[in-house]
């Protein structure tokens, strides 16, 4: 290959080179100064340029206090449902101080309730030791009476103390039963004493018996044989419990036959009936 001489140029291909990069670079910084001019609307406040384009620059704008709006209903509808569920809060924690309130209430009824039945169930303890011993006394009268009469049930001394015994269990067994069936029912019962028929009866209150008729004890038939030697029930030969087991008056009920007399108290306030 034969050697060829140098071509000769009348520029500087290199320098040129460098003129075609600089220029691209012009070229490049234009087209993209030109869409961002675009997009921007038409102003470029640092390069004093400006476009005719100014919508651009109010939509976005537009779109600022948009996004600012939502943000502030975003804001405000978080704030309205915080109230909210702080007032169902303080609603419920009303609620339920009332409810604490209340039960606070019925703790301390019940309270008192227990300490009161506790009193009647001392007091009724107390009470039915004394009818107990009184009626333990009574009966070993009788067993000894039994006794001296060499096992006689028919002799006059054993009957006398047999009577006894049946007396004071069956007049205020009667007066424990109409007050507890007073209170029961919610309805008041009566039961009045006949001197005369040496009895009582009961308004109201069946007799288990004879269930159409009312309740009626007659003392001077077996196994009683006995009469009503005294009713003193506030100047009344009636007493009635109300429906709560409440007397309308107090006083004594006095029985007996030959030279032995039971006396059943009842007392004013509660209607218990007891021996002294």
């Amino acid at each position: 290959m034969r050697n060829q001489p140098e071509t000769v140029h009348a520029y500087n291909i290199p320098r040129l080179n460098w003129w075609f990069l600089i220029a691209s670079a012009l070229f490049v910084g234009c087209f993209v100064l030109m869409v961002w001019v675009d997009y921007s609307g038409g102003r470029m406040t640092a390069l004093g340029l400006k476009g005719d384009r100014q919508w651009k620059n109010y939509q976005r704008e537009f779109y600022e206090l948009e996004r600012k709006r939502l943000a502030s209903d975003a804001q405000a509808a978080a704030l309205r449902a915080e109230e909210q569920g702080l007032a169902q809060l303080r609603a419920d924690e009303e609620k339920l101080n009332a409810e604490l309130a209340a039960k606070t209430a019925e703790v301390t009824a019940a309270q008192t309730e227990a300490a009161r039945l506790q009193v009647e169930a001392d007091r009724i303890m107390r009470e039915f030791t004394m009818q107990k011993a009184t009626r333990d006394e009574v009966r070993s009268f009788y067993e000894a009476a039994l006794h001296r009469n060499a096992l006689n049930e028919d002799a006059t001394e054993v009957r006398e103390w047999r009577r006894k015994v049946n007396n004071q269990n069956r007049v205020v067994s009667d007066l424990e039963l109409v007050q507890r069936r007073a209170r029961v029912g919610s309805a008041a019962l009566t039961i009045e004493f006949d001197l005369g028929g040496a009895g009582y009866r009961v308004a109201g209150l069946t007799d288990p018996d004879h269930p159409q008729q009312d309740y009626r004890v007659s003392l001077a038939e077996a196994p009683y044989e006995v009469g009503l030697r005294r009713v003193d029930l506030d100047g009344s030969a009636e007493l009635t419990f109300d429906g709560f087991g409440q007397p309308d008056r107090g006083g004594a009920v006095v029985v007996g036959a030959g030279g032995m007399e039971v006396e059943v108290i009842v007392d004013a306030i509660t209607g218990e009936a007891r021996i002294p």
